[in-house]
């Protein structure tokens, strides 16, 4: 089921080398008291697919994504069956109880509840011993206010109880999939980094117990830290190197409101593009490698080393006329990480970060929709993995007048062989 915005924002990152910072201490939310460090990086590690990968791993620490937290209370409060919020083959999400003894239930959402799951819903039978409730409504892209009343469910069991309510806490999720996915159980191809990306780093060293941790790319490409006031005191940069690497200035402000606290980085993410038109175009080609020659007896050979495909792409970039100028961040900030071989993230809809899915790639195995991966638009919308190209050269920012309004970027990007889609 298709998204409610027909011309959605892309954003572009390219993957996040954090070698430089290996068994490094670069941060710290309690003003220096508690340096967190980077891991010791082995060979092939330290290497991420893009910012996203590294600050968040694509999901949330296990216990405050908000199927497990409801799975908690569910069999906290002695229910039978496993309760699951997902997203189902549909695209909208969905809250199952499913195994041993599963129980029916009834959920209750706002009326502009951004997962979809809008007034009362009351679940039914799944055909398997199971039930489920399906959200009646599409669900929001974007980052989501976790403490905004639009955004909490509460899950009430048939044979009497409850309601089990969440999300439990507070902060920002970058997005409905992220809030429903535990890093480290999903298993699937973005449950890389449980261990070594950056929430859970903080997580572990501020917020053991609880969790309460956050960080998100906003949607103008800022880096944001959210986390409970008494958790979050201040904020301090062992490594200014590595201040700078996330886009922080070191004269950003804490802001606190309802016992939470927030910090949003001065500048944009260098490495990550968020521009503020959707892109113009986007066309797909494919090309073969190859040495031909022919035989005496007319015979035509080859030897041929495969067949690639490339991504040209039209957008443009804001100048100091526009909405939000970002040429020189385009230029200083994002240029000099497109190297040949860098590989690069195509979000073609910021507000949804899971993997693109193509139509003709759907099996039992491989459902359109799921908390990875979206067939929406027939692999028009969703993530790319792409690589610079070898012969790339350079990115232009050309006025097409004297008024620096905006200015278009033209780029060319193969698919990446050596990453699954």
């Amino acid at each position: 089921m298709p998204g409610y915005d027909d011309s959605p924002i892309p954003a572009f990152g390219v993957e996040f080398d954090a070698r430089a910072w290996t068994n490094t201490a670069v941060i710290s939310l309690d003003g220096g008291s508690t340096d967190v460090s980077l891991p010791d990086y082995g060979t092939g590690e330290g290497v991420y697919d893009d910012p996203v990968a590294f600050l968040l791993g694509h999901g949330s620490q296990s216990v405050r994504s908000l199927s497990k937290e409801l799975s908690t209370l569910w069999s906290g409060g002695g229910k039978g069956g496993t309760l699951v919020v997902d997203i189902g083959p549909d695209d909208l999400v969905r809250v199952r109880c499913t195994g041993a003894g599963a129980e029916t239930f009834s959920v209750v959402g706002s009326a502009s509840n951004v997962l979809g799951l809008r007034g009362t819903i009351n679940a039914v039978s799944d055909g398997a011993g199971g039930y489920v409730a399906t959200a009646t409504s599409q669900w929001i892209r974007g980052p989501i206010d976790l403490a905004d009343s639009d955004t909490t469910i509460s899950v009430t069991p048939g044979s009497g109880g409850g309601p089990y309510s969440g999300p439990g806490y507070g902060g920002v999720a970058q997005n409905v999939p992220v809030l429903l996915r535990a890093r480290g159980a999903e298993g699937d191809d973005d449950d890389g980094h449980s261990t070594d990306c950056l929430e859970k780093l903080l997580n572990t060293a501020h917020s053991a117990i609880l969790q309460t941790v956050r960080v998100h790319i906003d949607e103008t490409g800022h880096v944001v830290i959210t986390a409970p006031s008494s958790v979050f005191t201040a904020l301090d940069w062992p490594s200014t190197t590595f201040r700078d690497r996330l886009g922080f200035t070191g004269n950003e402000t804490r802001m606190v409101g309802w016992s939470f606290a927030t910090i949003t980085a001065d500048l944009p993410l260098p490495g990550f593009l968020v521009p503020t038109r959707p892109l113009d175009r986007l066309n797909w080609s494919s090309f073969t490698v190859a040495a031909g020659g022919r035989a005496a007896s007319g015979i035509v050979t080859a030897t041929t080393m495969g067949t690639y495909h490339r991504v040209s792409l039209r957008t443009y970039v804001d100048g100091p006329a526009d909405e939000r100028d970002l040429h020189h961040h385009l230029l200083h900030g994002v240029a000099p990480y497109m190297v040949p071989g860098a590989g690069v993230s195509l979000y073609q809809d910021w507000g949804d970060t899971r993997r693109a899915r193509r139509a003709r790639d759907v099996t039992a195995d491989a459902p359109a929709y799921d908390t990875a991966y979206t067939s929406e638009e027939d692999g028009y919308r969703g993530r790319l993995r792409l690589q610079v190209p070898a012969d790339f050269t350079d990115l232009t920012v050309d006025w097409p007048g004297a008024l620096r309004r905006r200015a278009q970027l033209d780029l060319s990007l193969e698919v990446n062989p050596g990453a699954t889609r």
